[in-house]
Parts: structure tokens; C-alpha cells; sequence
């Protein structure tokens, strides 16, 4: 919550004529204001065909800041279910710490929320397609398995996790069946 005076000033407060505080309440949170500074980014993979029963590794985020956090506010996950049956349910897991991918990768570059040029300090890297998942020396830890359950195309989990300075996440997607799918993460720097 942000407190702002009433009159529009830019002082803190006001009185008025019968001696009270002119003051309004608007409700902002950092993700706003990271915005409106262009540090506020949304992170797309496109969409991935996947072979059945096997774990690809998809999608790499690297916080490049030294002493800054990433917060993801969102993460917004797609499926088909299968491309035969589309009843298959689609794994997401998610790796801390995982070295930069070697081979069958290609760097994107975030796409800034706010219209004018950003200042991201973010690397972000995909799968370019090539074998089954993209190859990192080290995998990292495992934090998470989520399964996207059946007749759900889209799962957005409102997640605030915060990543600190260097470190990073990789998110791999494993279904029983061939399967189509997506990935988008918004975040923002603290």
C-alpha cells in the first residue's frame, strides 16, 4: 500500500479547512513499479513439440545481477496432454542451480513489459529444438515437481519466488505421450 497526499502536490500530506488530513490510499506493489522503470520482464519458450516418456529441458533463467533478486511473479504453463490423445497429464520440474547449457540451446532476450527499452540483467535461454532437451554440465538441484492436470491448457501459478544474485533455474517438461508445450515466466528485479 502506498500512501499519497490527496492534492496531487507531491507533498506528503494536507489539512483542509476543518483541519483534516487529506491523504489517499492506492494499492501498488513492486511489480508495478518495477514496470513503470523497466524492470519488469515477461520470459516466452514458444511452443516445443516433446517425444513421449522423456524429460526435456526447456527453458534456463539466470539472474546476472550481483546484488539485485529476481522475483517471479508468475509462471504460466501450457499443455496439450498429448498430441495423439490428449489425456496425458505433462510434468514441469525446476532445477536450481544448474550450469549454463552447453549444446541444443539458443539465448533469447526478455521482452521488457514496459513499451520503451529495457535494462535487464536477466539471461535467458531455450531449447533450439535439437535431441531431447538442451545439455547442461551440471543439472542442479530439484525444487519442484508440478503436474498440469488433464483438460488444463493453461496453469498460471502465482509463485514470488525469489531468485538471488547468480543464481539460476531450469524447468524441463516430461509427458507419457508425444505433447506440444509452452512456457512464459513474469518477473521483476528487486
Amino acid at each position: 500500500m502506498k500512501i499519497e497526499d490527496g492534492a496531487g502536490t507531491g507533498r506528503l500530506a494536507q489539512v483542509d479547512t476543518s483541519q483534516r488530513l487529506q491523504v489517499n490510499s492506492i494499492s501498488s506493489d513492486r511489480a508495478e513499479s518495477a514496470n513503470i522503470s523497466k524492470e519488469a520482464f515477461v520470459l516466452s519458450s514458444g511452443t516445443f513439440s516433446i517425444g513421449a516418456a522423456a524429460e526435456y529441458k526447456v527453458f534456463y533463467l539466470s539472474n546476472g545481477e550481483a546484488s539485485r533478486d529476481l522475483v517471479i511473479d508468475i509462471v504460466r504453463l501450457s499443455s496439450n496432454a498429448g498430441t495423439a490423445s490428449n489425456t496425458k497429464p505433462t510434468f514441469v520440474k525446476t532445477y536450481i542451480n544448474g550450469s549454463i547449457p552447453t549444446t541444443n540451446s539458443v539465448a533469447k532476450d526478455p521482452i521488457g513489459t514496459n513499451t520503451e527499452t529495457g535494462q535487464s540483467s536477466t539471461e535467458f535461454i531455450v531449447w533450439d529444438g535439437v535431441a531431447t532437451g538442451f545439455v547442461q554440465v551440471a543439472a542442479g538441484d530439484l525444487v519442484s515437481t508440478l503436474i498440469i492436470p488433464l483438460g488444463t491448457t493453461d496453469t498460471r501459478i502465482p509463485s514470488k519466488s525469489i531468485i538471488g544474485p547468480s543464481k539460476t533455474l531450469t524447468y524441463s517438461f516430461e509427458c507419457e505421450a508425444a505433447a506440444k508445450v509452452t512456457m512464459q515466466v513474469y518477473i521483476h528485479l528487486l
